[in-house]
């Protein structure tokens, strides 16, 4: 799951052309194809822990978190962009 979800917010950024983007967990859990809430903070948290995102979480309801790749791996899509 964890590799579903960094692949969801890598594409959204990707599609988004920006480094951070703003998206909600229901959005992120559709494109990513989890089902439980459960799943989707304990795999966003791992992600964070470790180091792959950059995760600012919105505690309000009707806004969205602002998540975004680390550095190493915006270096790599901003590569492939550019070649």
């Amino acid at each position: 799951m964890h590799i579903c979800l960094f692949a969801a917010i890598a594409f959204h950024c990707g599609k988004a052309g920006q480094d951070q983007i703003q998206i909600s967990r229901r959005r992120l859990m559709r494109s990513a194809r989890i089902q439980s809430v459960a799943t989707y903070h304990s795999c966003i948290r791992d992600l964070a822990r470790f180091g792959h995102i950059d995760y600012h979480p919105s505690f309000h309801p009707l806004r969205a978190s602002r998540i975004g790749l680390s550095g190493q791996y915006e270096k790599s899509l901003n590569s492939q962009d550019n070649g």
